[in-house]
């Protein structure tokens, strides 16, 4: 049950930072949701990051429930993502529809990549 709540409180936080990032950033004069894309790469590149840690066990386990079920699991928004998705498409605005798919996909991939990668470098080194 502990884990739970650490979920519960990180989620909080995460929502939190991400409800005032997208509140900053998503401005109607804005093509695409740059709050939205912003917040998805962050928390794909947090995510590699913390994993990469995780994985070379140098924290413990109950942070890693904080942190990445808990925190990123409230910040990161591919539900947002993807309604906003379709209200482009309704827009018939299909090419700005594939370019936010494509980079908040590709780019999401590729920050989790690359925050693995180098934390694991930096581990390692």
């Amino acid at each position: 049950m502990n884990n739970f709540f650490t979920v519960f409180i990180g989620a909080g936080m995460g929502g939190m930072l991400r409800y005032w990032l997208q509140l900053s950033l998503n401005k109607a004069q804005y093509i695409l949701p740059l709050g939205t894309i912003l917040v998805n790469l962050l928390g794909c590149l947090a995510i590699g990051l913390i994993c990469g840690i995780c994985e070379e066990k140098l924290i413990p386990k109950n942070l890693n429930v904080l942190l990445i079920s808990g925190i990123l699991g409230g910040f990161t928004t591919f539900s947002a993502f993807s309604i906003e998705t379709i209200m482009i498409m309704q827009k018939n605005e299909y090419v700005l529809a594939i370019t936010n798919i494509l980079v908040s996909v590709i780019g999401g991939i590729a920050f989790a990549y690359l925050g693995y990668r180098n934390i694991r470098l930096f581990i390692n080194s």
